[in-house]
């Protein structure tokens, strides 16, 4: 959260609080959504948010080749549900991936705005324990590898990253129309290494790229040794925490919320030991 402007559960309390109508919806980089459910849990903030997709509306379409225009009113649109859990204790946010709808970045995003949070709430992805402790532990690096995907904006890029390499990356990526980019740096067949500290702060600046635009971010990779001359490969988006539970799709093929909900719930119960290790008061 930014300096002086409260906790986040306080920015999600006062969206809560706002009319369940019209004033909950706002358009954050285009897109119009609204917090649709909101509700606590044993002290923790939960609900679902909605993407509504007001243009380029998806047909009504069959297998045989039949297609409907669906009709809406002006105020209508196609949503897209994506549901949440927020433990304050922790401040870890648990958020379902939904490719139709709304990114963590762009939730962050609306909370931001509706909650009129003064500043930008940055996001940063959690890492396993494992692979933390491997990159604390690295004191050389010989190569660092980075992949993106869907740079669209360069912009995005340059304000993610400050720094004059990062911009001078973004202006490549404007001057060639590339919507992928791969960094490779290496020290090759020279001896030494690579500036570990810069190696470090860059990593952790991609890291928060992918949480915080639409950019995908598809490898962080550093290779090198530990103190004891051991040899180390980290990867910093294979190894973040996630997990993968099964839900039914209802009787109208949809995933219902209180699936969604419960799935969330089961998630973090599954990871709270690691959770409390990494963020919980000493």
């Amino acid at each position: 959260m930014p300096a002086d402007t409260g906790t986040f559960e306080q920015a999600l309390d006062q969206v809560g609080a706002l009319p369940d109508d019209e004033s909950r919806a706002f358009t954050i980089g285009g897109a119009a959504m609204r917090l649709q459910r909101f509700g606590r849990w044993s002290g923790r903030r939960e609900g679902d948010v909605m993407r509504i997709r007001m243009d380029e509306v998806p047909v009504r379409a069959s297998l045989g080749g039949d297609v409907n225009v669906i009709q809406l009113a002006d105020d209508e649109g196609v949503g897209e549900e994506t549901a949440f859990l927020y433990i304050p204790a922790l401040a870890v946010l648990i958020y379902q991936r939904n490719w139709f709808g709304i990114s963590a970045s762009r939730f962050v995003g609306y909370v931001q705005e509706a909650g009129q949070v003064d500043g930008a709430i940055q996001l940063e992805p959690v890492i396993e324990a494992n692979t933390l402790a491997k990159l604390n532990s690295l004191r050389t690096a010989r190569t660092f590898s980075v992949k993106l995907a869907g740079v669209h904006n360069p912009n995005t890029v340059r304000a993610n990253n400050p720094g004059a390499s990062v911009r001078k990356m973004a202006d490549l990526i404007q001057e060639l129309g590339a919507p992928n980019l791969q960094i490779y740096a290496s020290m090759g067949h020279e001896g030494g290494s690579l500036d570990v500290t810069s190696v470090k702060a860059a990593a952790r600046r991609f890291l928060r790229l992918g949480a915080e635009s639409e950019v995908r971010v598809k490898e962080i990779e550093i290779s090198g040794r530990t103190a004891g001359d051991e040899a180390l490969v980290v990867d910093l988006v294979q190894d973040r925490v996630f997990e993968r539970p099964q839900i039914e799709l209802d009787t109208d093929r949809r995933l219902p919320y209180s699936s969604r909900r419960t799935a969330l719930r089961n998630a973090f119960g599954a990871r709270e030991n690691q959770l409390l290790a990494l963020f919980g008061a000493a």
